[in-house]
């Protein structure tokens, strides 16, 4: 069985996502490849702890951080 993609979006509206603006800095601040969704998917479960910083500090997240990033 294979599966076929019913839709994908033009590289332009790719470009100008929030998502991808988001890797750009992922991949600026701690020196990853992050091309895709499923590059940035791959880093943020290998790097819960730092996707979840930079979730934070790229939300906005107004509140305290606490001690713990991330806690199993």
């Amino acid at each position: 069985m294979t599966t076929a993609k019913l839709w994908e979006p033009p590289r332009e509206r790719v470009a100008q996502a929030n998502i991808t603006a988001f890797a750009r800095r992922v991949e600026e601040r701690h020196g990853v490849g992050v091309p895709d969704y499923a590059a940035l998917w791959r880093w943020s479960i290998d790097a819960p702890e730092a996707f979840w910083r930079e979730v934070w500090d790229d939300g906005g997240v107004i509140g305290v951080r606490g001690e713990h990033t991330l806690v199993d």
